[in-house]
This record gives structure tokens, sequence and C-alpha cells, in this order.
């Protein structure tokens, strides 16, 4: 490139520099005279409304147009309420906490002949505040772009397009919001021990109940938790029986989309008219701590939640009796109105207490061995030097004793015996068969039989309960370790 050319491409770079320069330093601008001045100053009892336009930019579902919602708040006798219905639920949090925004600001640079409104955002603000004053004034607030290098806001007082002053973001933020977002939803009860589930499903419906003594209903009396079939009680544990009523317990609302859906026509919008779930649950209030409370609140208390159709972000619900309708996640709106006996059954085949068995028998490829339960006490020297008393298991076979590290780690087998499946075709030859034989009331005799059923695994019936599938592998290491503690032992 010839010299002039480099003159003049360097020319052209400073003037770019040099107009970069000068719109950086209009909009940072230094302080200038009444900069860091107070430009409002109010007290509380100043305040009785507040009203504010915020334009927000809309999804690209709606061609990224531009969305205005105006919100007008007042005040009277320490209380704030939406000026079009004193009866809207309104966060009064949040209330005061916009009031308070708007009791003192202070700018932080103040720009004299300011250069276009366009400049700032402020010929098309993105928010607009408006505060009425208990002398019939109002004090007008108008909220431009951001500044990309400060972070604050640009603002013109009253109109007044001769200045232009920087706040704090905080501003913008606090009023930056609609009517929906300073609503005050319901807060769930405080839940305390839970007795019962029933919920009314699209396709049936489910019932889960607590049962403190449950030792005449299931061989292992540390399950509390049944699905009522009729009268006809099956097992759920404990885990799977919290973690479906959790989804009630601990349930969150996302956002609230109505607060006054009264009549069927409303309801029907959100698929709550006639609700396709209903979710009754009841619980034992929490101990407030209180003894005239607490003793008011002895009696068990139902909570009832109706779910209704999707929505993009969710799934809309209510309380029964309330008249706000929320959005919910929709994984939990699942989790209750497609649960199943399935989902919330024992994982485990056989989950036995070994300290309630007498004895055990063994049958397997003709041959049947029986193994008796029992216990001794040996003295032992602990480390410190202190004799004292172990109480050990015994097992015997006939009159052998059996090495009770490797026995246990067959009924520990036993116990690891995982459903992966359901039986949908006929079993092949009995492979291994074992009989309890317990020192209970009730579930004296339990017998567990393993089939053939594929390669890969085997049909398991146990305590009355047929056709479940556990992996051939876990069946084949158990049936080769009894093999061969019983030949060891032999």
């Amino acid at each position: 490139m010839k010299r002039g050319g480099k003159l003049l491409a360097l020319c052209a770079a400073m003037v770019i520099l040099l107009a970069g320069y000068l719109v950086l330093r209009e909009l940072t601008a230094e302080p200038e005279e009444g900069a860091g001045e107070v430009i409002v100053s109010l007290e509380p009892d100043d305040i009785t409304s507040l009203a504010w336009t915020y334009n927000s930019v809309s999804s690209e579902e709606s061609d990224g147009e531009t969305e205005s919602e105006t919100v007008e708040l007042s005040h009277s006798d320490g209380q704030w309420e939406w000026s079009e219905d004193s009866a809207f639920p309104l966060s009064q949090t949040d209330a005061e906490d916009m009031a308070a925004q708007v009791l003192e600001i202070t700018c932080d640079t103040m720009i004299s002949s300011p250069a276009e409104m366009s400049e700032y955002g402020l010929d098309e603000p993105e928010l607009e505040i408006d505060i009425g004053l208990s002398d019939g004034t109002t004090v007008s607030l108008t909220i431009g772009d951001e500044n990309e290098i400060t972070g604050e806001s640009y603002l013109m007082l009253d109109g007044d397009e001769s200045r232009v002053y920087t706040v704090t973001s905080e501003l913008r933020d606090t009023f930056s919001v609609g009517l929906y977002d300073i609503i005050e939803m319901e807060e769930l009860p405080d839940f305390g021990d839970v007795t019962q589930l029933y919920i009314d499903q699209p396709d049936g419906e489910l019932e889960l109940l607590y049962i403190e003594d449950s030792a005449e209903l299931y061989y292992n009396d540390t399950y509390h938790w049944f699905v009522d079939y009729g009268g006809e009680y099956m097992a759920v544990t404990d885990s799977n029986a919290s973690s479906l009523y959790g989804n009630v317990t601990d349930l969150y609302w996302l956002r609230c989309v109505d607060y006054d859906a009264s009549d069927a026509g409303t309801l029907a919008a959100y698929g709550l008219a006639v609700p396709e779930t209903r979710v009754e649950l009841t619980y034992l209030p929490a101990d407030s701590g209180d003894e005239e409370e607490e003793s008011a609140s002895e009696d068990p208390q139902t909570f009832t939640l109706l779910i209704g159709d999707d929505c993009d972000d969710g799934t809309y619900a209510m309380v029964e009796g309330s008249t706000m309708v929320y959005v919910i996640s929709a994984d939990t709106a699942d989790s209750l109105r497609y649960a199943t006996y399935t989902s919330l059954k024992p994982s485990l085949v056989c989950d036995m207490e070994w300290d309630t068995v007498e004895s055990l028998e063994i049958e397997m490829d003709e041959e049947i061995w029986t193994v008796d339960f029992s216990t001794r006490e040996e003295e032992t020297t602990n480390d410190d030097g202190e004799v004292e008393t172990v109480t050990e298991d015994v097992y015997t076979w006939g009159d052998t004793e059996l090495d009770a590290e490797d026995f246990e780690n067959i009924l520990d087998a036993i116990n690891s015996l995982s459903i992966t499946a359901s039986a949908t075709g006929d079993t092949g030859d009995e492979m291994l068969r074992v009989t309890f034989r317990r020192n209970t009331e009730y579930f004296q005799e339990l017998t567990l039989v393993i089939s053939a059923y594929s390669a890969d695994e085997c049909c398991v019936s146990f305590n009355g309960t047929s056709g479940m599938l556990v992996e051939r592998s876990s069946v084949t290491s158990l049936v080769d370790s009894i093999a061969e503690l019983f030949e060891t032992a032999g």
C-alpha cells in the first residue's frame, strides 16, 4: 500500500475511534453540577398510590413484539391493594418493597442538555412509574436503557427532557414485574405425619394407607405402607410411599394464573371444572409447640389438590375450595396421576428378617437340606484386654455346624434378589425351593420358589406373589454357593 493510502486509512480509523469516544463519554459522562444529589425524597405516609407500565419483549412465538402491562396499587390504612379489585391477594411485602424503593432516589450521574431521548431509550421507555402523593401531586419516573458499561439505568424525572440521570438498576429490577408477579400465593399446611393418600386418577384410583401394626398384613413388620385393593393390602416401601406423597407435602407453585376462578366456564379452561385427577392427603398436623393449638389439632386433617390440563410450562392445579389456579411441575402432576402399585412395590423378592427364622429348608436337585438357626454366647477379649460376652449366630445342618460366614452370604444373596420385570409366559423346571419356618405369630411358614424362565431370567414366587422375574445370573450364583457349602460340609 502507498504511503498516502496508509495515511488515509489511519485518519479514518482515528475518526471512528474519536466518534466512539464521544459516544462513550456521553453515555458514561462524568458527574456534572448536581450529580449525586437526591432527586426524589419522600416519607412513607406521602405515598398513596403506585402505578407503573412495564414494557417487556415477548417470546419468539409472539414475533418478539413488545408486551405492555400497567398495574396500579393504592395505599390506605396501612394496606396496599390492587386499584381494580381490592379482593386481589396482593403480597404486602412486595408492595412495601416497591414503595421503599422510591422513597429516596439518588442519581449517580446527571447529564445536562442531553442528546436525543432515543439515545437513552427514553423515547420508548421500558418502564414508567407514577408515584401518587397525599397532596394530590404525582412524581413521574421514566426508565430507559441500561448503560452497558456501568449497568446503571437512564432516568427522566417528571418528563423534564433537559436532564437525564443515571441510577442503580435496583429501581428497574424492582418494578419490572406484572400483577401476577406480586400476588400472595397460598401456603400449604404445615404437614406432620401423613397417614393416607388417595388419588382419583384418569384411569382408576390408588389408595395408600399407613398401618402402624402391620404384623398381620405382611411377613416383614417393618413395612407400614400398603396399597388397599378392596381390602387386600399390598406392601409398599416407606421410601416409595414418602416419595409419592412428597409430591404433595413438598408441592411448589411455579406461578399463579388466576386468582378468581370460581365459575364453571373459567375452571373448564384449565381442565378443573371436572378435574381428571383428585389427590386427597390425610395427615396429622406438625407439632407447633403450642399446647392449646396442638390439642385442638389432634384429629387428622385433609388436604385436597385438584390437577387439570397441561400447559406450556407445567400443569394447572388448585386447592379444593380455593379460587386460585396455579401451574405446577408437569413431572409432579404425572407422578400423582399416573402412579401405580408397580411403581411403588418393593424391588426385593424377599426382604426377610433373619432373627425371626428358626429353620430353613432348602430343596435343590432332589436334595433337601434343613438348617436350624440358634445362638450361643462366647467370651472374648477386646482390644483393651477386657473380657466381654458376645452372642454368635449358629447354623446347624444335622450334626454339622456350617461355616457362619459362608451361610450368611447365602442368606444375603436370597435377600438381594431383585425384581426386574413380570413374567408373561410359562415357567420351566424348578431350580430352587426354600422354606422359611419362623417364630412369629403370623406368616410362620413362607416358601420361595425359583424356576427357569429364559436364558437371562428366572421366575420367582414368594409370599403369595408369583410371576416375578430376576436375573438368572444371580440365581445361578446362589445355587452354586448352596451346592458348594453343603458339599464341603458333607
